[in-house]
């Protein structure tokens, strides 16, 4: 490591931040009610998930789902084949069902089914069926 490498690149990104102070915190920082402080921190770089489904296993989950008469074979069947959050999420994003970032996989499933399986129950027992 070189030292005076480092420090250069520290000089470039503080005058950097410095550029980009807003005019009310420098003038806190002149009042003497706020300070500047130097904080080190770890960069976190997101990883890129790959996604396993395919289009086409997406639109065999789909007619496989739709033919199931239960909801709990419903969830018994795409919890087997969804194996993590993220393909939960990709699935029902085709299938056009919403769902919240902070939802669980579980959760994601459970709405897929009642968006599914669920409407067609309902539907059914409209008809009378």
């Amino acid at each position: 490591m070189k030292i005076i490498y480092v420090k250069e690149k520290i000089k470039e990104k503080l005058l950097k931040e410095i550029e980009s102070i807003s005019e009310e915190n420098l003038q806190k920082i002149d009042s003497n009610t706020h300070e500047v402080k130097i904080k080190i921190e770890k960069i976190r770089k997101k990883e890129n998930k790959k996604i396993e489904l395919t289009e086409d296993e997406m639109k065999t989950f789909e007619r496989q789902l739709i033919d199931l008469s239960t909801r709990e074979r419903g969830v018994e069947f795409l919890s087997s084949v969804l194996k993590d959050k993220l393909s939960a999420e990709y699935f029902a994003k085709f299938m056009r069902v919403s769902f919240l970032k902070q939802d669980n996989k579980k959760y994601i499933i459970n709405k897929i089914v009642e968006a599914t399986i669920g409407a067609k129950l309902r539907s059914n027992a409209i008809k009378g069926r």
